[in-house]
């Protein structure tokens, strides 16, 4: 768990305000009461989240300005183990911008959750070789590092809900990591592109569970089939429709809505029980 130091003398009133303004964030209950047990007798972390409740729409943002990844937040983030026995790391929420020094974790963690973050680019990772799952649920991701895998040989999960790639091309580099077995790029405008699924599944060859959905041998047949010649894998990933400036405000538009974290849908909820 994560140590703050300046813990003062506890004052019974204003613990009880922290404990107020904590569930008046809203966030799920487990993070709750890991803050409530941070807050007690502790003014830094009691002022810190009276600072930003109001500013706070998903419980998790302690800091409304950008943050840069570096020791200090590794080591002071929460890191437990989960549900399934794995050493987990969070730190979700913080508004990271760019993925580094992740070195300081020493390749202590089974799973990286960097979810609800800023970060554009899936890159800069030191070798971690223990790291088997990834979370990165709600960033701006639309770049991936050519030789993640390189870096990353032991990575079996990857989620990436809620990003923004969008051209077929730009999932290519995922074959580097040779154990990929789980992977969502739900709620990315990839998906919309013609033979999404039986491009990942052909190109990512190891992988089990796309998109929360089981990956099929009668899938891989179709994707070898229909991707057998270079010439259908090159056709399928040509961008299919060029923005003009006319169309840019629009764009722009509905990437703020984007910004926005999305909850998983009911089906979602149940693939995810389900795999």
């Amino acid at each position: 768990m994560s140590r703050i130091n300046g813990v003062v003398d506890g004052v019974e009133d204003e613990e009880q305000e922290a404990c107020r303004v904590i569930w008046r964030l809203g966030g799920p209950l487990k993070l709750s009461h890991f803050l409530w047990k941070m807050c007690k007798g502790n003014k830094m972390v009691h002022e810190g989240l009276s600072l930003n409740a109001s500013q706070t729409a998903t419980g998790y943002l302690l800091n409304p300005e950008m943050v840069k990844l570096n020791a200090d937040l590794i080591w002071k983030s929460p890191h437990f183990f989960n549900a399934i026995k794995e050493r987990e790391l969070d730190l979700r929420g913080n508004k990271i911008a760019y993925i580094e020094n992740l070195g300081a974790t020493e390749d202590q963690f089974d799973t990286i959750d960097l979810s609800d973050n800023e970060i554009v680019k899936l890159e800069n990772f030191p070798y971690l070789n223990r790291l088997g799952t990834l979370l990165l649920n709600n960033n701006r991701i639309t770049r991936i590092n050519p030789n993640i895998g390189e870096y990353l040989p032991k990575l079996h999960t990857l989620v990436l809900t809620n990003n923004r790639l969008v051209n077929l091309v730009e999932i290519d580099p995922l074959a580097s990591i040779s154990k990929l077995k789980f992977l969502s790029l739900l709620d990315n405008n990839i998906t919309k592109k013609p033979n999404y699924r039986l491009y990942v599944i052909y190109k990512l060859k190891s992988l089990r569970v796309l998109d929360f959905k089981k990956v099929k041998q009668k899938e891989r047949e179709e994707a070898d089939k229909l991707f057998s010649s270079k010439e259908a894998e090159e056709e399928a990933k040509k961008v299919v429709k060029t923005i003009t400036s006319e169309e840019s405000p629009i764009v722009e538009e509905v990437s703020k809505e984007e910004q926005a974290p999305k909850a998983p849908t009911p089906e979602q909820i149940i693939a995810i029980k389900v795999y």
